[in-house]
């Protein structure tokens, strides 16, 4: 059987200690890959997404970003900064914050142009999980860390109600 670029590349991987599990993610983005290489350039060029400096008005660092739409997206950031646009990115509105500015939100995800979960990291009870319903007029604390040694990083949803951290 001849050696496509995706199993020359996998092969190669597969050689690390979890074999199976590189192999398999390095399998999918290696055929991805492969597969976008060969699409043809116009094909390549409308799929290629294009960047666009935009303007958020803090000055803080902004870490998590999560889409709705090509109008709607979520941002948390630092100093517990939250803002959201419904206009693609022309204005950026501050979300007032859970916690005052004490925290630093890490991830958000977004569900609609009013409804988001929000990741703040940090030991203990600084990492907190929330959830507004209302375009951020008030959250919902829906985690709270118990342990001193505790720290949440990141969280992802399988749908509004199903989700892990």
């Amino acid at each position: 059987m001849p050696m496509t670029p995706a199993s020359r590349r996998a092969r190669a991987v597969g050689r690390s200690q979890t074999p199976f599990l590189a192999l398999l993610l390095a399998g999918t983005a290696a055929a991805r890959l492969d597969a976008w290489q060969a699409a043809p350039s116009a094909a390549r060029a409308q799929a290629t997404p294009v960047v666009v400096e935009q303007s958020s008005g803090v000055d803080v660092v902004l870490q998590a970003v999560s889409p709705v739409s090509e109008r709607v997206a979520w941002i948390g950031g630092h100093e517990g900064v939250v803002l959201r646009t419904n206009d693609g990115g022309g204005r950026w509105q501050r979300v007032p914050a859970p916690a005052g500015d004490s925290l630093q939100y890490r991830d958000v995800h977004a569900f609609a142009w009013n409804s988001a979960a929000l990741l703040s990291a940090g030991p203990g009870t600084a990492s907190r999980i929330y959830r507004t319903d209302d375009g951020g007029r008030s959250w919902t604390l829906g985690f709270l860390m118990d342990h001193a040694e505790g720290f949440l990083d990141c969280l992802d949803f399988w749908d509004e109600s199903r989700g892990f951290a």
